[in-house]
């Protein structure tokens, strides 16, 4: 009788152990750089990136600065306290999970105010270098983009890319057809300017004026520096 009271105040300890036990949050090392999807990002929002907060200036239009993150996974995106007077802490307004095998990401910021949401991609050099293409079909349409004779098929809600179209600097016709069943419409036509020491990544979105068009395109073109 003994021993079935000790086996089962053993068990109980153990039972107590894992239900109280708290689980060690994954550290992970990473750099990201940020970009703001609906318009750019008011004041800063910051990080601790293992060094103290750490700003981060949010735009639409191209990459923040990258930032050296050595810390915890997921990731936590705080806004200052309206007062610091007051000792209030950091406000979390956005996180994020890295994904298994991103070691550079692009954070794409989606919302405004007090939340957000984020969306990542790998944006490392090695695996998008200069001279290609990435499409970020965010619309729930499928679509066929061609540039210059280059054709590629962008289904909806999905990353494709398009790896050295170009051998040189040049100017090229390029248009986006959306393709509904059997129908193929029209929804943008124009001359690109391509060079050959860029990488170009295209974000296409639902359009939120009419004179616009149905969806809108943004073009984000950066170079490597370190070469």
């Amino acid at each position: 009788m003994l021993r079935v009271f000790i086996i089962a105040l053993c068990l109980q300890g153990i039972f107590a152990a894992k239900l109280f036990a708290q689980p060690t949050p994954e550290t992970i090392r990473v750099t990201f750089s940020c970009i703001s999807w609906n318009k750019p990002i008011g004041g800063n929002l910051y990080v601790n990136a293992g060094e103290g907060m750490e700003p981060v200036s949010i735009h639409t239009m191209q990459r923040s600065k990258p930032i050296e993150y050595e810390g915890p996974n997921p990731i936590v995106f705080y806004r200052e306290p309206s007062d610091k007077a007051d000792g209030m802490a950091y406000v979390p307004v956005a996180r994020v999970t890295v994904k298994p095998g991103i070691h550079e990401p692009l954070f794409l910021f989606f919302g405004s105010g007090d939340e957000y949401k984020i969306f990542e991609i790998e944006d490392s050099f090695d695996t998008f270098p200069v001279g290609s293409y990435r499409f970020l079909n965010l619309t729930n349409r499928n679509m066929l983009a061609q540039l210059g004779s280059n054709k590629l098929e962008l289904n909806s809600r999905s990353l494709e890319k398009l790896m050295n179209p170009f051998e040189s600097t040049h100017e090229y016709q390029v248009a986006f057809i959306v393709r509904e069943k059997d129908e193929l419409t029209p929804a943008y036509y124009n001359r690109w300017m391509h060079f050959d020491n860029y990488r170009y990544l295209i974000l296409i979105s639902e359009s939120k004026s009419q004179d616009a068009g149905p969806m809108e395109f943004r073009i984000l073109s950066d170079m490597n520096l370190n070469q």
